[in-house]
């Protein structure tokens, strides 16, 4: 078998002849059997770089960078396309000041510090890297007319206006000093001056996330894909945010997809899909992905602890005939042996709200109200918008906790989605009654009478407004709720 550096020459040769499809293919196939080599990722990312893929160049730029921190050319390469992609300069000199450090003689290197430095207005530090120049090479031009065009020393440099990119640079230094009050108000500047800004408004979205602020995050992290749909890193943060957050497998799904045609060895993309193909009952195709993963990263734990998962759950018995199971035991009657199917059944999908949900009906009716008010929270929390879900929440608070105002502003989360939802108005005119609302909870049942002449119900509740009727304002909420219609 050859050495890998007699294939990466002849891969190189591919390359040099102008073969750049078959050289990537070979590079790929490499970088598989020998994980690690920094040259490969170098090659591969000097191929993207050129087809103009930058996103691909950067995450190989950044591997070789990682399996030979003492290459100073492929640290200035990674300060190249952080120059190119962001226009950052701060980021840049980061790189170049590491291989100067390796090199700390190279001529050219030392120039294009000099340069960052000056755009930087740090004039002091290219003065020094210009000097260093002329020390090497006394007749360095570049150099000497650089030198020249510089402030006297001690002299006050002009202004200058600061570009949204330098903002942007100041906002990174404040997170990392863990000052993220003070980058959240440079970042909303930035997209103030420039909407088109994608990594400001990526890095919004992490921070109202952090914040717990959800709508906002969402906002910005699907603004940020909006601007620059071949971002594999917001990709993924939209894919993390949408299952994690939403339980939208099918959207989640989607965006791993995108991160893995940009990628195909992208590993966090890869676990991403096994766990949602895991989640959604498809442990064929979560094997797959998971096999795939081991293949990439054989040392990978977060692969080896679902793979382990999967195989436990292959004793299981078929999570549908379970469900079944609990169904039928429940409508006979066996409320605790549907719970002990159910609970079983979360073994498979323990993110699954409806079978929360279903675990809440099961304990409230076996008297255990506290094991259900748990499992209603919790299908609550996977499924924030489902109506039955939040009307069996909602009707716990008021009927077993007297949380009137939590229950009704869950009944109005209800209706202002599902404005005909008649046992959500049945409930939601009870509430105002039990306010001392009666004006409210008779628009109420007008409404329902208005969806359902016949319901005896809410005709016999207006009678009875109607007898005990105290002159009371009323009417705003039914307003608010309906208003939009």
């Amino acid at each position: 078998m050859q050495s890998p550096e007699y294939i990466l020459n002849a891969i190189d040769s591919l390359v040099q002849s102008g073969q750049t499809e078959a050289a990537c293919w070979f590079l790929d196939r490499f970088m598989f059997e020998f994980p690690g080599n920094g040259r490969a990722h170098y090659m591969r990312a000097t191929i993207a770089f050129e087809d103009h893929n930058l996103e691909i160049a950067l995450n190989h730029f950044e591997q070789a960078v990682e399996f030979e921190k003492g290459n100073a050319q492929f640290q200035k390469s990674l300060g190249d396309i952080h120059y190119v992609m962001h226009k950052d300069a701060s980021k840049a000199l980061q790189y170049y000041k590491k291989a100067l450090s390796i090199e700390p003689d190279d001529e050219a290197t030392l120039l294009t510090v000099g340069h960052l430095c000056v755009s930087l207005h740090r004039f002091d530090e290219a003065r020094d890297n210009y000097k260093r120049i002329v020390e090497l090479n006394a007749g360095h031009t570049e150099a000497l007319r650089a030198l020249a065009q510089l402030p006297s020393a001690g002299e006050k440099a002009p202004p200058k206006e600061v570009s949204v990119d330098e903002m942007y640079a100041t906002a990174e230094n404040e997170i990392e000093n863990g000052q993220r009050d003070k980058a959240m108000a440079i970042l909303l500047k930035v997209i103030k001056i420039d909407d088109g800004h994608a990594l400001a408004h990526n890095d919004l979205a992490v921070l109202y996330y952090d914040r717990g602020q959800k709508e906002a995050a969402y906002k910005h992290y699907t603004r940020a894909c909006e601007l620059w749909p071949e971002n594999a890193v917001f990709l993924k943060n939209l894919a993390d945010f949408l299952w994690a957050d939403r339980n939208d497998a099918k959207a989640a799904m989607a965006k791993y997809v995108q991160v893995l045609k940009l990628d195909p060895q992208d590993i966090e993309a890869i676990l991403g899909s096994a766990q949602i193909c895991d989640a959604i009952g498809r442990q064929d195709d979560a094997r797959e992905f998971l096999e795939f993963a081991l293949q990439i990263e054989p040392w990978n734990s977060d692969a080896k602890q679902l793979e382990d998962k999967l195989d436990r759950n292959n004793s299981l018995p078929d999570k549908d005939d379970l469900y079944l199971r609990a169904q039928k035991k429940a409508a006979g009657g066996d409320q605790r042996g549907a719970i002990h199917d159910l609970n079983q059944l979360l073994e498979y999908s323990p993110d699954n709200p409806l079978v929360h949900n279903d675990l809440g009906v099961l304990y409230y009716e076996t008297g255990n109200k506290e094991m259900s008010l748990s499992c209603y929270q919790k299908a609550h929390q996977l499924a924030p918008d489902h109506p039955s879900i939040i009307k069996n929440l909602a009707d716990f608070y008021l009927l077993e906790q007297e949380r009137i105002e939590d229950a009704i502003k869950l009944y109005i989360k209800v209706l202002e989605k599902s404005p005909e939802d008649i046992e959500c108005l049945m409930a939601t005119a009870h509430v105002c009654k039990l306010m001392g609302r009666p004006d409210d909870a008779k628009d109420f049942y007008h409404r329902i009478l208005e969806i359902e002449p016949w319901n005896q119900g809410a005709s016999e509740a207006i009678d009875e407004l109607e007898q005990n009727s105290h002159p009371v304002s009323g009417g705003l909420l039914i307003r608010q709720v309906m208003g939009s219609r």
